[in-house]
């Protein structure tokens, strides 16, 4: 059978040593426990803890520019030891194509880097990784985590007519409540924002 450092990471052996005599003589024994460390193999790839709360988060759009916001923590695990498990997080693919979020830390925090803008982009879809740092870095590997991040809306856009400028014209004899125009706005918020 193989070993395998994840289920035994030593064995202890005693070893006996009891020398040959003549007769008559007092036989002597010695004893020694050696103690086996199993080294560790890159044989395990990182991987994300469940989410609790699915792949879909939602966060409220920034009015104004906001670097570090935190969208969450998405740890991973690695059963190896030393640099074989020691995680290094990035993102690593998002679309649309923009990147405005970093994914990095011993806690694996995803930060916003820039202003987010539900009007400009009312969703991302990150693809985050962690790989170990095993040398050497062809032994290294991998393991992935796609994630939504959904905007909502705050009411960060004031209304626009189009066009800026009416003219109507109201017969002086009209009665009260007549229309002179239509104006038509709009509003790129949703909802009750808009």
């Amino acid at each position: 059978a193989s070993l395998d450092r994840e289920s035994i990471d030593y064995y202890e052996v005693l070893f006996k040593a009891t020398d040959t005599i003549a007769s008559g003589q007092t036989q002597k024994t010695t004893y020694q426990l050696w103690r086996i460390t199993v080294n560790d193999k890159n044989d395990n790839t990182p991987s994300f803890l469940p989410l609790v709360d699915g792949k879909f988060y939602t966060m409220d759009e920034q009015s104004v520019a906001v670097a570090g916001l935190v969208v969450g923590n998405f740890p991973a695990t690695d059963p190896d030891i030393n640099l074989n498990s020691q995680l290094v997080y990035s993102v690593v693919g998002v679309s649309p194509n923009s990147v405005p979020f970093d994914f990095s830390g011993p806690q694996a925090v995803t930060t916003t880097t820039s202003v987010l803008d539900r009007e400009t982009c009312p969703y991302y879809i990150l693809r985050l990784e962690c790989r170990d740092d095993a040398n050497p870095a062809s032994d290294r590997r991998t393991g992935t985590l796609t994630i939504t991040v959904s905007l909502n809306d705050i009411n960060d856009n004031t209304p626009v007519a189009n066009p800026t400028s009416y003219s109507g014209t109201i017969k002086e004899d009209d009665l009260g409540g007549t229309i002179a125009a239509t104006i038509v706005a709009t509003d790129a918020d949703l909802g009750d924002n808009a």
